[in-house]
């Protein structure tokens, strides 16, 4: 038989995560997701119906209280304007748990021997056959045991113990996990010891999109704060801005003020597409700037954006765009390297009056 997958990182019967540096929005992408699952339609991808139908989702809230999780699902589902059919199976497919004090501990660390708490493990699965659960989310891991999170053979204990809840009760469970502070947001940097990692069916890591990936997508710097980058954690790698999905942070006025105090405001993701590189640019404009650095001199295409003869002001003539504007000098460079990658331009060194070897551009592959 097919192995379950409700929906993208939720699988019956397995343990998967997501995995990134605090702050970057795991819990704001878990909430939408929550949602989409409880009404049946991926909300991050044009409301398509989840072919598993509605699914009832108990929440683990081990770090907010029952009010701040009503704030953020508020945000949600005012964003996305869900429907009195939809409010109606959110309420009956949603469930949390609260605790923020520790007292939900699966595990913990006595004397360098793992000791599972048992009534908190009976106490979850009371809850997953009471509520007929389907999905299950921690949120964090961390602040549902105690053991020694960097002590691979520790750390296992609570990977089988969840491992175990989910084949048992016949549930997805999925978690949030940190990366370590200043780490490069791969599987390698997630926070404590690889058991985690390993003993996960499928994991997945969040990023903020870095300025090297805001040039790659033609996108200004100062929206970078705004998007959210995932990709696979089993691969121990970041793929390239483009081979990742994206999404964007949406600030939600929940308009609940007082006397007292403001109104909240609130994140919530949805999906974002990167904006089309060539859009507006047609194949007969690209011949023709391939054409033009053909027949151009060669002090006249520089590889580097920073020369005055750089090559990519040949390309915005024959383009149409200005590369004094800041947004159509980074769409030109990322036009470049795109065209470096394919083939159809390669990069070559020339030794200046100093022997140092200077880049420049010419054309591999004959425009016409």
């Amino acid at each position: 038989p097919p192995r379950r997958i409700i929906h993208k990182g939720y699988i019956k019967g397995f343990l998967t995560g997501t995995a990134a540096t605090g702050g970057t929005g795991k819990t704001s992408l878990l909430d939408v997701e929550a949602i989409s699952l409880a009404i049946g339609r991926d909300l991050l991808d044009s409301r398509k119906p989840i072919k598993a139908g509605p699914q009832r989702v108990l929440i683990l809230s081990l770090e907010d209280d029952e009010e701040e999780l009503r704030r953020r699902h508020v945000a949600a589902v005012n964003h996305y304007r869900l429907t009195d059919d939809e409010w109606a199976l959110y309420d009956k497919n949603i469930r949390a748990i609260f605790d923020d004090s520790g007292d939900l501990c699966v595990a913990a660390d006595v004397g360098g021997t793992v000791v599972h708490y048992q009534p908190a493990i009976d106490h979850i699965k009371a809850e997953i056959s009471d509520f007929r659960a389907d999905i299950v989310t921690i949120d964090p891991l961390m602040s549902i045991h105690a053991v020694n999170e960097n002590s691979n053979p520790q750390l296992n204990e609570v990977v089988k113990i969840f491992r175990e809840i989910a084949r048992e009760c016949d549930v997805a469970v999925h978690y949030s996990h940190h990366n370590r502070k200043g780490g490069n947001s791969t599987a390698d940097d997630m926070r404590g010891a690889v058991a985690l990692r390993d003993g996960s069916r499928q994991l997945r890591m969040l990023s903020r999109m870095t300025q090297e990936e805001a040039t790659q997508l033609n996108v200004d710097y100062k929206d970078t704060a705004f998007l959210m980058g995932e990709f696979s954690g089993k691969a121990n790698l970041q793929p390239p801005a483009l081979g990742k999905k994206w999404y964007r942070f949406h600030s939600v006025d929940l308009d609940n003020a007082d006397e007292q105090y403001d109104s909240d405001r609130v994140g919530v993701v949805s999906s974002w597409n990167a904006p089309d590189l060539f859009e507006g640019i047609g194949l007969d404009s690209c011949k023709a700037a391939w054409t033009a650095i053909q027949n151009a001199p060669e002090e006249k295409r520089r590889e580097s954006s920073q020369a005055s003869d750089w090559v990519g002001h040949i390309v915005a003539k024959e383009v149409g765009l200005d590369v004094s504007n800041k947004s159509d000098k980074r769409r030109v460079s990322s036009m470049l390297s795109e065209w470096v990658k394919s083939g159809q331009l390669e990069v070559y060194k020339v030794p200046n009056d100093k022997g140092k070897d200077v880049p420049y551009i010419t054309v591999s592959v004959s425009p016409l």
